[in-house]
């Protein structure tokens, strides 16, 4: 398009000239005279020299023109559907031609790898990816986390199976020390609840060393009741109460007295000082009796009976009864010592032994009668 725009212009000029030459021509010839004919002739010769490729110039000059307008035509739509004003805009952009093909060679690389990115990007949505580019920092940090995590997890449960394997041993062992020992833990077990009842660790709270006492005290109450009978003149007897399994209170060592004018039983304490004087002289008296029939299994006499104070507490029925009990353990063969500073006790019974004390308190003297 730019050497024809050039040759047209080229022509164009060239007529004018020829034009400017004729005019010039036509001119000089309105004044020829016959002399300067020759002349003159030269001229139009020469003129005519000029302008014989005169039509051939006119009809190149309209093809140049024709092909002029096909060409601006032709820039006109080039440059439509781009952003340059003139044809000089279009040139200031213009590449060489080893770039221009190294940038298209470039752009259908570019191109295919587009069309790869797309294909890829299909695959991708199908797949549910989303369409926002992902914060791939945060990800990788959380990825690292769930890394150690998945790691620390894998270790717990190495742990955790290494533990499950020892347990697994160790029941194992246990079965076989419960198969071996069954027989043991059998006799253990009888010995156990054997150890309870004689501890006391059952329903009724009694040991077995309780139990023995208590029965050992039933004989030594029933034999007592014997006595204080007849100490009372029938009113009183002694016996083990039955606390009815009451099992806050030690049991099977707790004495009763039954006093026949109520017909109810009562408490030893709820006695009167000589009441309760007859009682643990009776029971004394029991105890001497059931230990010298072998209650103890010794198989031992007790031939002696001391008995300290506690016969000034008894009015003088009691006291007469008590004294005439102790005459009848004498009469039985055995020795009965009474320690007391009861007149009528003194009087009515043998001294063996006074302790007399010396006038200012200075000491005392002692007699042995015979």
């Amino acid at each position: 398009m730019g050497e024809a725009e050039g040759a047209r212009v080229t022509q164009q000029r060239a007529v004018d000239a020829a034009g400017e030459h004729a005019k010039t021509a036509a001119a000089a010839a309105a004044g020829i005279d016959p002399q300067s004919f020759t002349e003159r002739q030269q001229q139009i010769d020469r003129v005519e020299e000029l302008l014989g490729p005169l039509d051939g110039l006119r009809e190149e000059v309209t093809t140049t023109s024709t092909r002029a307008a096909s060409a601006q035509k032709a820039l006109e739509d080039a440059l439509a559907p781009t952003d340059f004003a003139d044809a000089d805009q279009a040139r200031a952009v213009l590449i060489e031609v080893e770039l221009e093909a190294s940038a298209l060679q470039e752009l259908k690389k570019v191109e295919e790898r587009l069309e790869k990115n797309r294909a890829s990007l299909t695959t991708l949505q199908g797949l549910g990816i989303p369409a926002q580019r992902p914060d791939v920092e945060s990800l990788g940090a959380a990825a690292s986390m769930a890394r150690r995590a998945a790691n620390d997890a894998t270790d717990v449960r190495q742990k955790a199976q290494d533990r499950h394997e020892s347990a697994k041993k160790a029941l194992a062992e246990r079965a076989a020390v419960d198969t071996r020992s069954a027989g043991t833990r059998e006799q253990a077990e009888r010995a156990r609840r054997a150890a309870d009842v004689c501890s006391g660790k059952t329903k009724s709270r009694i040991s077995l060393r309780r139990w023995v006492l208590g029965r050992e005290l039933e004989r030594v109450a029933s034999v007592a009741s014997e006595h204080l009978s007849a100490m009372t003149g029938g009113r009183y007897t002694i016996r083990r109460a039955d606390d009815g399994g009451d099992g806050r209170r030690s049991q099977g060592l707790d004495l009763e007295v039954l006093d026949a004018h109520t017909g109810r039983p009562r408490r030893p304490n709820s006695l009167s000082g000589g009441e309760q004087f007859q009682a643990s002289l009776a029971l004394a008296l029991g105890l001497a009796d059931v230990v010298s029939h072998g209650g103890t299994a010794s198989g031992r006499r007790i031939e002696a009976l001391f008995i300290d104070e506690g016969f000034g507490s008894l009015d003088p029925r009691a006291l007469d009864d008590a004294i005439e009990t102790l005459h009848h353990l004498h009469a039985s063969g055995r020795m009965v010592g009474v320690i007391t500073h009861v007149e009528a006790m003194k009087e009515r019974l043998h001294a063996g032994i006074v302790v007399t004390r010396l006038p200012g308190g200075r000491g005392s003297t002692l007699t042995v009668n015979p």
